[in-house]
């Protein structure tokens, strides 16, 4: 009895440990690395409170600590933990990536030497026969007093001699071959002996599918399986109150297992979020959180994503939650209360694909209107649009399409992250969808023809501000280039009672716009509506250009908007 007592106490002690590892971990997710690190370390229970984190926060810790960095952390973590980590730094696709495993076997050897070699040498063999296979050039064995090595050889024990061929990784492999040899010398000989008759492409296979098997656990499913993430929802389908799909909560005895670290990532304040913020039944929370974690585990393998940084991991969360709130807005038209009804009665990851559904509709719709439309078939490209519309349509036309922000110079594409975007966006294409038919139904072709040869990096903007300032100074109607002092006439005509910037050019708006319609010949109102508002905001970007130039100082090599010959 004393001694299942005693067994009852301890299972409950674990159990408190991993509560409070739990908490900790949230606490850790709002702290620096350096801070983190030391929060952990200063613990009375470290080794239990790391070893005691799922997998997949304690791998965000690792990257939010940096991993050269985090030698005491990996040396309190199990094995398990290491395997984990393994597996998702040192593949690629189906491919090992030999340098990051070494890079990460040489950081588990600083961290505890003793106790990696012992996690290898505990496998089947086929990781350190791998590795060595193609590292290793070639072994030789003393047979007599009179051998003599060859040059570069290193041997641990006078008897075996060993060439290294990887020279890019030679220190890492000498050092790990050197720790393998000291700990157990016999297990380091019948290594190198099973070199001998090793066949690295059936070994790397079994190596792959065993990673396969531990991660599909996580969530991380094979690429193939994957990309299925991104499969089409049809939104009108799904319904508030019921799902196909039975949704699995987390028990009072697996709670304290729910990785929570992904979900604290997200912290935007969109419809997704306020869904949740009333929600006091923890169980869903925990539902919830499992969901995220293996949703932005499946969307890292179906994007074959490597984890660089803390950044990467945000970022892949920030995917799902965004799309997550996409699909929301998209099924509740904001409506908070059946926000949480939906989020209760379908698992995440449908919703997330009701949200990208709707920006995969957006391509689909640009797709086709290229593939019929006039300056595709004048064969110009999408900078033909000027920067910034060339630049909306690269990002919506990527596989998996991306929100173009020229604000954001560094980094200009990322993930769509509400319904607005999406309709900004769209409203663009559109615009582009009606000039496209004004300048196919207005503009000479033959001129255009022309036009293309001569000019390297026209856009639109100079094909329809040359056409019209040229009818606006009564001259012929083409794309031939304005002289300069042509220009300067229509820019005085256009300046008209105007004698110092900044110039608006008020007067001659509605002349643009309801010139350049009457020549789309366009019937369909919709679309007339549509171009309106684009040639709007076109002159718009016109003043803004000009607002400050002096009539005089106008320069034919900086003019974005006006062809302007000599």
């Amino acid at each position: 009895m004393e001694n299942k007592g005693s067994k009852v106490v301890y299972l409950r002690g674990k159990r408190d440990i991993a509560v409070e590892s739990r908490e900790i971990v949230g606490k850790l997710a709002q702290l620096s690395g350096s801070n983190a690190l030391n929060m952990v370390l200063d613990h009375e229970n470290a080794l239990e409170l790391v070893q005691n984190m799922p997998k997949i926060d304690f791998f965000w810790l690792i990257k939010k600590v940096g991993e050269d960095d985090s030698f005491p952390l990996l040396s309190l973590a199990s094995e398990e933990q290491w395997q984990y980590l393994l597996d998702l730094e040192t593949w690629e696709k189906d491919r090992m990536n030999r340098a990051e495993t070494f890079k990460w076997l040489n950081r588990l050897m600083k961290s505890d030497p003793e106790r990696l070699v012992k996690f290898l040498y505990s496998e089947d063999g086929n990781l350190l026969t791998h590795l060595f296979f193609t590292g290793i050039l070639d072994i030789r064995a003393k047979e007599d007093d009179d051998f003599m090595p060859p040059e570069g050889f290193i041997t641990f024990d006078n008897l075996y001699y060993i060439g290294i061929a990887d020279k890019e990784n030679v220190e890492d492999i000498e050092q790990l071959l050197r720790n393998l040899a000291l700990n157990d010398h016999i297990k380091f000989q019948a290594l190198l002996l099973g070199l001998q008759g090793a066949i690295p492409a059936e070994m790397e296979e079994a190596l792959y599918r065993e990673k396969g098997v531990r991660l599909a656990e996580e969530g991380y499913l094979p690429f193939e399986e994957a990309v299925s993430v991104y499969a089409y929802q049809d939104v009108s389908k799904l319904n508030k109150d019921s799902s196909d799909y039975i949704l699995y909560t987390p028990d009072e005895e697996t709670k304290a297992l729910v990785p929570i670290t992904p979900f604290l990532a997200v912290q935007d304040e969109n419809l997704f979020a306020a869904a949740l913020s009333g929600v006091n039944d923890y169980l869903l929370l925990d539902r919830i959180r499992l969901e995220f974690s293996g949703l932005c585990s499946q969307i890292f393998s179906a994007d074959g994503v490597r984890f660089e940084s803390i950044d990467d991991l945000v970022r892949i969360c920030k995917k799902a939650g965004g799309y997550i709130n996409i699909g929301l807005e998209k099924l509740t038209g904001g409506d908070t209360a059946i926000a949480l009804d939906f989020v209760k009665n379908h698992p995440l990851i449908t919703i997330f694909r009701a949200g990208f559904s709707q920006v995969l509709e957006l391509r689909w719709k640009a797709e086709k209107w290229i593939n019929a439309s006039w300056f595709d078939w004048m064969e110009l490209d999408n900078n033909f649009w000027g920067e910034e519309r060339a630049g909306l349509l690269k990002g919506i036309l990527h596989t998996k399409p991306l929100f173009y922000s020229e604000k954001s110079e560094n980094a200009p594409y990322r993930d769509f992250t509400s319904l607005e975007e999406i309709r900004k966006t769209g409203d663009i294409i559109e615009g582009m969808m009606a000039l496209d038919k004004l300048l196919g139904a207005g503009i000479p072709h033959h001129e255009m023809e022309q036009l293309i040869k001569d000019e390297e990096d026209m856009t639109f903007y100079q094909v329809l501000f040359t056409f019209w300032l040229r009818r606006l100074c009564g001259l012929e109607p083409s794309l031939k280039k304005l002289t300069l002092n042509e220009t300067k006439k229509a820019f005085n005509i256009l300046r008209k009672g105007e004698t110092e910037p900044p110039y608006n050019m008020a007067g001659q708006r509605e002349e643009f716009i309801k010139g350049l319609i009457g020549l789309s010949k366009l019937s369909d109102q919709k679309v007339l509506d549509t171009l309106e508002n684009t040639l709007s905001g076109i002159w718009d970007e016109f003043t803004d250009e000009y607002a400050m130039i002096n009539t005089n100082d106008l320069d034919p090599k900086y003019s974005g908007f006006v062809l302007i010959g000599k």
